[in-house]
């Protein structure tokens, strides 16, 4: 696997704007940077990448934006987001999935207690 942008991606890469800077133009990118898949398969990060803020960064130098999949089970930490921004170039794009509680269905009828956890 191979990646190269666009040079107007690229450009969208290290761009710091605004989001009305991204209307009507499309971002490709990836569902993580940590997914099992891509590190096993050998062939996108370099043997020499081996934290994951190491892979971020790697990442971040061949796509404009990622999906962080992990904010469906669990609301990332300040200090967990700002550490992934120190890795990437100012204008990296996040795309953070919606926390689970709000996209799967639950019962409304739950207990109290169930209710009280949120």
């Amino acid at each position: 696997m191979t990646g190269r942008l666009s040079t107007s991606n690229r450009k969208m890469a290290g761009k710091s704007g605004s989001a009305g800077d991204l209307v009507g133009k499309v971002l490709q990118g990836t569902c993580g940077w940590s997914d099992s898949s891509i590190v096993k398969c050998g062939r996108f990060y370099p043997g020499s990448v081996k934290t994951t803020e190491d892979r971020l960064l790697h990442y971040s130098r061949v796509f404009p934006c990622v999906e962080c999949d992990t904010s469906n089970y669990a609301i990332p930490s300040p200090t967990v987001v700002e550490k992934w921004l120190k890795c990437v170039p100012a204008g990296f794009k996040f795309h953070f999935k919606a926390f689970g509680f709000f996209t799967r269905k639950v019962r409304l009828n739950q207990p109290q207690s169930f209710w009280s956890k949120m």
